[in-house]
């Protein structure tokens, strides 16, 4: 391979591209991939190496070092790297290389499972073996109590391997016939001790939660990774594949109060037992590492992502040490979801992905796990309109006013707070004449006439009993405990709802969708589909994610439509004008409808308005601009002879349909919106 001319970094990533398969980058200029040892066929990526800082490392056969040594390796010309200093690249401690035993050279170190106790250590500091009858031993009360003595070879369990594990100074214990896992600081004070019966599996510690080993840790290499296990027995494994280890002395499920000895290292991967334990702790401690140590990456790892299955409470001290390197082979980068009540989305997470588009029940009127209001006035059919389509979702009908209805065999939960039981029951029968045939058993009507205190504790227990995918209230006014329906009463009946929903995500594997119906405040009816209208408004648009409107018109029989609010940036908010079919108890979507204010306005106020703007255009600037009081002027005189109070409201209500555009201290603006496109 041609060097020359080459800078060492160029030259280390061009070996890195050439040798080792199946790359992907990890961060902080880490990457994984296929060993390139030829003695090691690495069925799953176990290679690790550092773009930036020319070193490497296999957890699978053991080979490591820096550029040099995989250079040797291949037979490469390394002169570039001649009187290279690694310090420079930010090593914090200089590299070490494995010596041969044929020579003085550094050379590469292979191997695999069988043979994987013959590697040496770099990356934990060796300690002194503690003898029996050192002064450690002589003055601590723990080693009298329990006949401790340096940990016999005939005890070792499954994959520890001695020379390797001697560091953590682990002691048998001859009166309790069980190992002594002693944490020992830097200074050699026991900070306190846990006992492990091989046998029964009991264990107990003694002296406060902390991280295990106190006094190895901090020779930890920070830009190696270090693996968190759940207990000081899965430590020494660990720590016997030549890996950096660590556990907390109190169990999966407890962390120390003083994560300062981490706060050094720059990659945790967190290995717990294969049991709901292991993965609530798993959770659990990448939350607390997250949020302690902040610039630290935490990876998680999966047991269900192995090829083979293993029995629930499966730990890395009875597996094979290819399974530890499969294991180690699925972890994932862990982020915080959650803070209280808020989600979290990293800026790098929502670079890299997409967001999940919004799934609808019924397309444009009905998201999935979401909460949507249908308001408007009374008279308007608004409940009619609701329970057709609840009907509909229930039957698995393809289509509802011809949206699609996209989610089947769907259970459906109809709260009525209005009718009562004799009048549900006549609307129910009424509707069913619009099916052929109905699925009784996906349809379930909870009614009761007036407003219920304990409405949502009725809804609650419902949920438990019939399991919804989707629940109707009808209406939301009646469940409020006060006499009328404020933001304070809407944002109680909101966090209700909320809570329902919640509680059923914990013992069912789905959400609830909800649609409330709801009313808009009396008069105001030339206002159209508009949210303000609403009771509680403000609590409700910000507790919903999908808003749409009901609206009667000065036609008996047509009603316009909208979708007035939602989380999904592609539903079209055109008007629907809708008919109601008397016979067949039923509406019917007539389409879009692009002229519609006269279906609102009388022609005489709409002809008075037309004539306002043409006056106003007269007198506005360049910029369209107008003074109000010029628009006072305006309406003192033919044809309008209009008093103040009215040119006012109608300034008012042509900025709130779009027309004009209020500019503040008396400026007003006209809009390029024409009230005659609309009543033509």
């Amino acid at each position: 391979m041609i060097t020359d001319g080459l800078q060492p970094h160029d030259v280390w990533n061009r070996w890195l591209e050439t040798y080792v398969a199946n790359i992907k980058e990890t961060g902080g200029g880490w990457i994984k991939g296929t060993c390139p040892n030829p003695d090691h066929p690495d069925r799953i990526p176990s290679f690790s190496a550092n773009r930036d800082k020319y070193r490497y490392k296999c957890h699978g056969c053991g080979i490591s070092g820096n550029a040099i040594v995989f250079a040797r390796m291949f037979n490469l010309d390394f002169s570039v790297f001649n009187g290279f200093d690694f310090k420079t690249a930010n090593y914090t401690t200089a590299p070490s290389f494995a010596t041969s035993k044929t020579g003085s050279n550094p050379q590469i170190i292979a191997g695999n499972s069988k043979n994987i106790s013959a590697r040496v250590s770099t990356n934990i500091a060796p300690q002194k073996k503690v003898a029996k009858n050192s002064h450690y031993c002589r003055k601590n009360e723990a080693v009298k109590k329990w006949k401790l003595i340096p940990l016999p070879k005939e005890k070792l369990l499954k994959g520890w391997v001695m020379e390797h594990i001697e560091p953590l100074q682990i002691h048998w214990s001859k009166s309790g016939e069980c190992f002594a896992f002693p944490n020992i600081d830097a200074d050699g004070k026991w900070q306190g001790c846990s006992l492990h019966k091989p046998k029964s599996g009991n264990s107990q510690s003694i002296g406060n939660c902390s991280v295990y080993p106190l006094g190895v840790v901090k020779n930890y290499d920070p830009d190696d990774v270090t693996f968190l296990v759940e207990g000081q027995k899965d430590c020494a494994r660990i720590v016997s594949l030549e890996l950096q280890g660590i556990s907390y002395t109190h169990g999966a499920g407890s962390t120390p109060k003083d994560l300062t000895p981490l706060s050094h290292l720059k990659l945790i991967t967190i290995i717990y037992d294969n049991d709901k334990g292991g993965r609530d702790g798993t959770k659990k401690q990448a939350e607390a590492l997250k949020e302690k140590l902040p610039t630290a990456v935490i990876r998680t790892t999966d047991w269900k992502e192995l090829p083979e299955s293993f029995t629930d409470g499966a730990d890395i001290s009875d597996v094979s040490n290819e399974t530890i390197i499969a294991l180690i082979g699925t972890e994932k980068t862990y982020n915080i979801e959650k803070i209280g009540d808020f989600e979290v989305l990293t800026s790098l997470d929502a670079k890299n992905t997409e967001p999940e588009p919004m799934e609808f029940i019924v397309d444009t009127l009905f998201p999935c796990e979401a909460n949507t209001i249908l308001a408007g006035e009374t008279g308007s059919g608004k409940s009619y309109f609701a329970m057709a389509m609840a009907m509909g979702i229930a039957n698995n009908e393809d289509e509802y006013l011809g949206f699609k209805i996209n989610k089947k065999n769907l259970m459906v939960l109809y709260v009525d707070t209005e009718l009562g039981v004799k009048r549900i029951h006549r609307r129910h029968n009424a509707l069913l004449g619009n099916f052929s045939s109905f699925n009784h058993n996906k349809f379930v009507m909870l009614t009761a006439k007036g407003r219920q205190d304990d409405i949502y504790e009725s809804i609650e227990r419902g949920v438990q009993l019939y399991q919804p995918d989707a629940v109707f209230i009808d209406c939301l006014y009646n469940t409020a405990k006060g006499v009328r329906v404020d933001n304070y009463q809407v944002q109680v009946l909101t966090d209700a709802i909320t809570t329902i929903q919640d509680e059923k995500r914990i013992w069912a594997p789905n959400g609830i969708s909800t649609y409330t119906v709801h009313h808009f405040n009396k008069g105001n009816a030339q206002a159209g589909v508009i949210l303000d209208r609403m009771k509680g408004a403000s609590e409700l648009q910000f507790w919903s994610d999908h808003i749409t409107s009901l609206v009667r018109t000065n036609d008996d029989y047509i009603r316009l439509f909208r979708v007035n609010k939602t989380r999904d940036d592609f539903i079209p908010m055109h008007y629907f004008q809708l008919s109601w079919d008397v016979d067949n108890q039923k509406f019917i979507n007539d389409g879009v409808i692009t002229k519609w204010r006269h279906l609102l306005e009388d022609e005489a106020k709409m002809n008075d308005w037309v004539q306002f703007l043409d006056a106003l255009e007269e007198i506005a600037d360049s910029k369209k601009q107008f003074q109000r009081k010029d628009a006072l002027n305006i309406g003192e005189n033919q044809p309008f002879n209009r008093g103040t109070s009215t040119i006012d409201r109608w300034l008012k209500d042509l900025a709130r349909d779009g027309f004009l555009r209020d500019e503040g201290y008396g400026l007003w603006a006209l809009t390029e919106m024409k009230v005659v496109d609309e009543i033509e």
